[in-house]
């Protein structure tokens, strides 16, 4: 995995590596501008881990039907054979990851990346550390930093009009 993500990176990226699933963007990590978002949602996403597993289940299993209808598939299964041919995923402001890691386990063959600002990436590595075609990011989606053309399917759900010019983050 982490020689995978080194090859996507554009070669001035400084990357720091916590843990085996988990990198972080060190020049995204000095940049200002972003900080009221990445508190806010920091805080915002530090609440979910206050909810029972109950609801928490509940919750993310309505998040993946709403995905789902939003975009057009019938169903899971639909979904999942969409994904089959896909080789590089990125969720660029995965949050809490719940939904990547839900579609790393749809498409085992391939590398998720998910990718957010927010403290809540860190969890996220954590929860989901079992996975292993799945990986985490802490960094700016506004700047990527990603060699262009290299994701097969790129994920940027209920995130761009949080960001600060959307129309550059969507061409990002």
């Amino acid at each position: 995995m982490r020689k995978t993500l080194e090859s996507i990176l554009l070669s001035n990226v400084k990357v720091s590596f916590l843990k085996s699933n988990l990198a972080v963007l060190l020049e995204e990590e000095e940049k200002k501008g972003i900080e009221q978002v990445k508190s806010v949602f920091s805080y915002k996403w530090s609440k979910y881990t206050q909810f029972h597993k109950k609801d928490l289940a509940i919750f993310e299993a309505s998040a993946r039907e709403r995905f789902l209808r939003l975009y057009g598939f019938s169903g899971e299964e639909e979904f999942k054979r969409y994904l089959s041919d896909k080789f590089l995923i990125y969720d660029a402001g995965c949050g809490r990851g719940h939904k990547t890691a839900w579609i790393a386990e749809l498409a085992p063959r391939a590398i998720v990346i998910g990718m957010d600002i927010a403290e809540s990436v860190i969890e996220a590595s954590e929860r989901y550390n079992n996975i292993e075609n799945l990986f985490f990011v802490k960094g700016d989606i506004t700047k990527s930093l990603f060699k262009e053309g290299v994701f097969d399917f790129i994920i940027c759900d209920q995130v761009l009009h949080h960001t600060k010019n959307p129309a550059l983050t969507l061409r990002e």
